[in-house]
């Protein structure tokens, strides 16, 4: 018995499709949207060299008086090897020929956005709370922001008849963006459940206006959708469900 291989078909496989799926499961995946875009890889795994420690300035004479003849200190870099370990996320719909034969719509068509969907979902999902994920990734980031202390129950401050201050949580002192900053960075983006989204509409200044204002500033259309940007920084809130509420509202 023979079969055909890849390599007998490859001139059957045109680039462009490739092309569809990489742009819209960018579009599909939130985190690919945050995050920056490695080189493509021409094996299951690439080195990267980062560097792990950087150089130090000194003040030459820094305590002392003048001198140009004191011995100036020396500093280094040192640079450590990261892995990028590539994993196949896969989505087959077996079609019957006498089926695709009979209908009269394209089901290639109908079925690349539900596919690119699936797959940003399980993307989400593997990198965020790290379902299906595989062993040679590292841990999700639900996992790692527990690991260092920076996560936050929304009331477990306040007891169970307080309403939390769900601006103070994000923003305030002790909140999430301090959480981060402490570890010296700036937050970015955060991706959300669509269900905090609420939470955020509901947020009023003192004098009961939204704090957070509908696209268009010189009115509050409701028909205008809200921007969700918290300290200018994007929000994104994936309609595929890939994070799950009851495990993290917002990230």
């Amino acid at each position: 018995m023979s079969q055909t291989a890849r390599s007998d078909a490859q001139a059957l496989m045109p680039e462009e499709v490739f092309d569809e799926f990489s742009t819209r499961m960018t579009e599909q995946s939130a985190i690919q949207q945050l995050a920056r875009r490695a080189p493509d890889m021409n094996r299951l795994q690439n080195r990267v060299p980062v560097l792990s420690v950087l150089p130090i300035s000194y003040i030459k004479n820094a305590g002392e008086n003048h001198s140009d003849t004191r011995r100036k200190k020396l500093t280094k870099l040192e640079w450590e090897n990261k892995f990028l370990n590539a994993e196949d996320i896969i989505t087959i719909v077996p079609v019957p020929d006498n089926v695709a034969d009979d209908v009269d719509r394209n089901i290639w068509d109908e079925a690349l956005p539900y596919i690119v969907e699936s797959m940003g979902q399980k993307f989400d999902q593997a990198v965020t709370m790290g379902i299906d994920a595989p062993n040679a990734w590292p841990d999700d980031l639900l996992t790692g922001a527990a690991a260092a202390g920076n996560s936050l129950t929304l009331g477990d401050a306040l007891g169970d008849n307080a309403e939390p201050d769900i601006y103070d949580y994000i923003l305030g002192e002790g909140g999430l963006y301090s959480l981060v900053e402490e570890d010296g960075f700036d937050p970015n983006g955060n991706v959300g459940a669509i269900r905090f989204k609420s939470k955020l509409r509901g947020l009023r200044d003192e004098n009961g206006q939204p704090i957070f204002k509908r696209a268009q500033p010189t009115g509050q259309d409701v028909q205008q959708t809200t921007v969700y940007d918290i300290d200018g920084v994007p929000s994104f809130f994936p309609k595929n469900n890939a994070l799950d509420p009851d495990n993290g509202l917002l990230l």
